[in-house]
């Protein structure tokens, strides 16, 4: 079903969020619909009035609303409409937000260097895709966070660190949480990344737990007990089907 309505669209995902009041709720319905009907616009252009301004502000600074929950609502949403596709594409990436207000302070570095003065933060989405209709579904994961200073540190400092604790570890979770969430479904989705994700250990789990998935090639590996590497292997693979 595609909603073209913003107000029923931030109904449609959002109006399970259980933030413990359901003022708060309400709340989170009018911003969601707000903001999607004046898309790239600020909180203040697109809540129309001072009372509306004012309440968005409140909620965004209630220490009692928390991100996740939203989220949570809003990922869980989408169970009907996975449920119905035989294929679903799990489309993943990594987006860098910089900003330049006061507010830089308390976010990370989004440079490759601690020295950089780009701050801000990072977000590892998964857009879930029906193969067949090639119908936008909506999010299937998200994982945020701020570079912390004490996480940059030689190559030598990241080669002695537990995997869980890299960032190289957003894909393995995102896998998780997606066979968490849509477990009936996980044999219907294909998770599909870039290179960055060409890595023994995320490769290992997908394979172990009998997921779907398409990595970009990155290293030239060794993938069988032959010890024939992974372009020659595939141009011997199209050779034999392809003749």
């Amino acid at each position: 079903m595609l909603i073209k309505d913003t107000e029923q669209w931030a109904n449609h995902l959002f109006k399970h969020a259980e933030l413990g009041d359901e003022r708060r709720t309400k709340r989170l319905l009018k911003i969601s619909h707000q903001m999607a009907s004046n898309t790239g616009s600020s909180i203040v252009k697109a809540s129309g009035s001072q009372a509306s301004i004012e309440g968005a502000y409140r909620f965004l600074r209630n220490d009692k609303v928390d991100a996740d929950n939203i989220a949570t609502a809003g990922l869980i949403s989408l169970l009907p409409a996975i449920t119905l596709s035989n294929t679903i594409l799990a489309l993943e990436d990594t987006s860098t937000l910089c900003y330049r207000h006061n507010v830089t302070k308390e976010l990370g570095h989004t440079g490759a260097y601690k020295q950089s003065s780009s701050k801000g933060m990072l977000a590892h989405t998964v857009l879930m895709v029906d193969a067949e209709t090639e119908r936008t579904i909506g999010l299937g994961a998200q994982h945020r966070w701020c570079r912390k200073d004490e996480n940059f540190g030689t190559a030598n400092d990241r080669k002695r660190r537990k995997y869980e604790t890299k960032e190289s570890y957003k894909w393995q979770r995102s896998s998780e949480e997606m066979s968490t969430r849509f477990a009936d479904v996980m044999d219907n989705i294909i998770s599909v990344c870039d290179r960055e994700s060409d890595m023994f250990e995320y490769i290992d789990y997908k394979t172990v737990n009998n997921q779907r998935f398409v990595v970009k090639a990155k290293h030239e590996r060794v993938v069988n007990a032959d010890g024939d590497k992974l372009s020659p292997y595939i141009e011997n693979q199209r050779s034999f089907i392809f003749g």
